[in-house]
């Protein structure tokens, strides 16, 4: 191969340089359409926050004005009160001042002329005081006993809900506890009352034990 006859590059070929076309206005950029990505950071909580939360939650324990209705019962409500007592640590003043300011209606209206001697009084003397006043009238206990024997259990009533109504109708009534054995099982479904019999419970205990089993394993008619 003879390289004299290879041409060479001129001056003007040599010199020649890379020019980047012109842009065209047809042509858009793409741009990523991807929105920003958004840190889900929840504010933590400051101490007004918390401290309305503590109030709201303080709100729903604390016990309601009694009225001296009928349709109250004085004994859950007594049990209340001083259940909440015992939360808040009340001295025996403190649960006095505020037993007092609890009552309302008429309720307040007899205990401002109940003879009390608050020099030398305690709680259990306001508690007695009350407890007397608004005890449950013997006609009212036939009523229940009554209800108590031939009250069963609903069709949508889980058997503690129906068990725990029994006894609280029990302890108003005044029956021993082998009698609220046989009124809560005459009141069960028919399908868990023949098979807590079986078992034979001799408490409310073993009722219920029983009576649980039967609602979780066996189904209703």
């Amino acid at each position: 191969m003879n390289l004299n006859r290879i041409p060479k590059l001129g001056p003007e070929i040599r010199e020649l340089h890379f020019i980047p076309p012109a842009p065209n206005p047809q042509i858009q950029p793409i741009v990523p359409n991807n929105p920003p990505i958004q840190q889900n950071v929840q504010p933590i909580p400051g101490p007004q926050l918390v401290e309305q939360a503590d109030e709201m939650a303080e709100f729903t324990v604390v016990p309601q004005p009694f009225y001296g209705k009928s349709t109250e019962d004085p004994g859950n409500w007594l049990r209340h009160f001083e259940n909440y007592c015992t939360y808040k640590g009340l001295t025996d003043v403190q649960k006095r001042n505020f037993f007092r300011v609890l009552m309302a209606g008429s309720a307040a209206d007899w205990l401002e002329n109940a003879h009390i001697d608050d020099n030398n009084a305690t709680f259990n003397n306001y508690k007695t005081l009350l407890e007397t006043r608004y005890k449950v009238p013997e006609i009212m206990r036939f009523k229940w006993a009554r209800e108590l024997f031939s009250q069963p259990q609903r069709t949508d009533e889980n058997v503690d809900d129906y068990v725990i109504q029994m006894q609280k109708l029990g302890k108003i009534v005044g029956i021993n506890e082998e009698m609220l054995n046989y009124a809560i099982l005459n009141g069960l479904k028919h399908h868990i009352e023949n098979f807590v019999t079986q078992r034979a419970p001799r408490t409310i205990d073993e009722l219920m034990a029983a009576a649980r089993i039967a609602e979780l394993t066996i189904p209703a008619p």
